[in-house]
């Protein structure tokens, strides 16, 4: 017996929080490695896309072994591959970061350039979740500026962690 997937209800919910724990995964490994003189922008990418499938499969490993033992299931190959399809959005939230970090490897940006990109894309994308969240849930200016600060300080975090490190 498979997982079972998330209620309709619960689902976006779940996505976006996995979606955004792989963007904050993708820039703080992009500001702790690019402190090191030694990788350069290509390695990164790499760094961070095997970083985020380890920690996707990980996360559907998980899912199935939770199931397994709460619902004494067995294992599937459909068990795993709804956990797999329930966790990608972990996967797909590093993904902005890898591009961005592709771009020095082809030439259109300099190593530098590529992983501060990277870097601030993620601090962008977490100022804006916390901005939309704030304008969804109707929480008024100054929950909404809240929300927004709150999110950004975690985005600014992964870069003092750049600078602590370097």
């Amino acid at each position: 017996m498979p997982p079972e997937p998330p209620s309709v209800e619960a689902r976006p919910v779940r996505d976006v929080a996995a979606a955004l724990y792989g963007v904050i995964l993708a820039t703080a490994l992009t500001a702790a490695y690019s402190e090191y003189s030694a990788t350069d922008a290509g390695q990164i990418a790499l760094a961070v896309l095997v970083t985020a499938i380890v920690f996707w499969l990980a996360h559907a490993y998980a899912t199935v072994l939770a199931h397994g033992l709460v619902h004494h299931g067995r294992f599937s190959r459909q068990a795993a591959a709804s956990a797999l399809l329930q966790e990608s959005p972990l996967l797909l939230g590093a993904l902005p970061a890898v591009a961005a970090l592709l771009l020095a490897p082809i030439g259109l940006l300099s190593d530098y350039h590529a992983e501060n990109l990277a870097i601030g894309a993620g601090v962008v994308t977490l100022a804006l979740g916390g901005l939309l969240a704030g304008v969804r849930q109707q929480a008024g200016f100054a929950r909404t500026m809240a929300m927004t600060v709150a999110s950004t300080a975690l985005g600014l975090a992964m870069v003092a962690l750049k600078a602590i490190v370097h």
